[in-house]
């Protein structure tokens, strides 16, 4: 079950990529679309991409081994509990981040229809 709530801001995050890829030139710099802090510590963390492609596993792979990992070398702190992960994605889902975030339990897949419907009738 998402905690996502407990975030009372949302921003988003750059900095450097983890050293070992910085200094490989793999990776320079790392960027997290959404950010959500209680008392400047994260609990949520989410990507959004605006295209009419479904979001591939990938996305979320990427938070998992580069970006969240970058943040936590960078010294910033996070719940004990670990961060939720929101996905916004205009183009729907492919099966497999479905079928991972299900798994997972920590993952929200947030579809564009699902957002605006939310803003226009309440998150009731």
């Amino acid at each position: 079950m998402l905690r996502a709530g407990r975030a009372t801001r949302i921003g988003a995050w750059w900095g450097n990529a983890l050293n070992v890829h910085r200094r490989t030139k793999a990776r320079t710099t790392e960027e997290v679309d959404v950010v959500g802090l209680a008392h400047s510590v994260v609990t949520l963390v989410g990507e959004c991409k605006w295209t009419k492609e479904r979001m591939p596993l990938s996305v979320l792979e990427d938070l998992d081994a580069y970006k969240i990992p970058a943040m936590r070398e960078g010294k910033i702190r996070f719940a004990e509990d670990g961060p939720d992960i929101v996905l916004f994605s205009r183009g729907g889902f492919c099966e497999t981040l479905i079928r991972r975030a299900e798994q997972r339990g920590d993952v929200a897949l947030i579809s564009v229809e699902q957002l605006v419907s939310d803003l226009l009738h309440g998150s009731d």
